[in-house]
């Protein structure tokens, strides 16, 4: 796939570095406990938080996280980690992604975690999703997290309908990328320190032609479980859109001839 020069152009007049990525969300502007019920713009929750004692208890909300990054800042949680209370069912949030324009030859990143108290009494562990739909409400790709059978201190990412798993620590902040091509839809993750997506995850076949429509973390609860046996949060931030490492190259293969022709004019 080609990228067309006018993708290019941004990065010329930004400079380099800025090479058309666009950060989406990071919540530091966000209020300490802010819901995503409510009061995150280009946000939506599909059920209502649960009120026990008559007070608003929030399935997602943001707060102030280091294990993402390394460094304090605002921070989505998504899960049972606060409340445990019904309904305890499963929760979606979604996230706009529409005026990040075009996918194909994009990736989608955002630093990720999952939390969980491994010392506390409880004894199940629910599981998440990250998946990412086109303009038309499509799901192109999605990423299962679950639960390591047998080792508390692990969980497991999947390519749902497609080929690739790996394992990741708990408690541990990460990089994860959700590339896009004409023909399929990658996933890579990396530590979060180093902001790279150098380990492969797997990838899934699809038809990618249209614009981004939204970013969908879900929370699953573990359909054993009875209520406040579980404690585990999904964290997220630095959601961001960048191109590809392949566009990215022929971008800056396009600045160098630009720069020579004015040169020679």
């Amino acid at each position: 796939m080609k990228p067309s020069l006018l993708l290019c152009l941004p990065a010329l007049a930004l400079g380099a570095s800025s090479l058309n990525a666009a950060v989406l969300y990071d919540f530091n502007s966000e209020v300490s406990d802010a819901f995503f019920s409510s009061d995150i713009s280009g946000w939506s929750q599909d059920i209502a938080n649960p009120t026990p004692f008559g007070a608003e208890a929030p399935m997602a909300y943001v707060a102030d996280a280091s294990i993402v990054g390394g460094v304090a800042t605002g921070t989505g949680y998504l899960g049972t980690l606060r409340v445990n209370q019904a309904p305890h069912a499963t929760t979606s949030i979604t996230g706009d992604l529409s005026a990040a324009g075009t996918m194909s030859g994009y990736s989608l990143s955002m630093n990720f975690g999952i939390l969980d108290n491994t010392s506390d009494p409880y004894t199940t562990r629910d599981s998440f999703s990250i998946a990412v739909t086109d303009s038309t409400t499509a799901t192109l790709g999605m990423l299962s997290i679950t639960p390591t059978v047998g080792d508390v201190n692990l969980w497991d990412l999947s390519v749902v309908g497609g080929t690739g798993s790996v394992t990741v620590d708990v408690n541990s902040g990460y990089v994860l990328f959700i590339t896009f091509l004409d023909d399929a839809v990658k996933f890579s993750y990396g530590s979060a320190a180093s902001g790279v997506g150098s380990i492969e995850i797997g990838e899934v076949a699809a038809s990618v032609s249209g614009d981004f429509g939204s970013l969908v973390l879900t929370h699953t609860p573990d359909a054993s479980e009875a209520l406040g046996t579980s404690a585990n949060a999904l964290i997220f931030d630095n959601i961001a859109v960048v191109p590809e490492p392949g566009t990215a190259l022929l971008c800056g293969v396009a600045a160098l001839g630009l720069m020579r022709r004015r040169r020679v004019a």
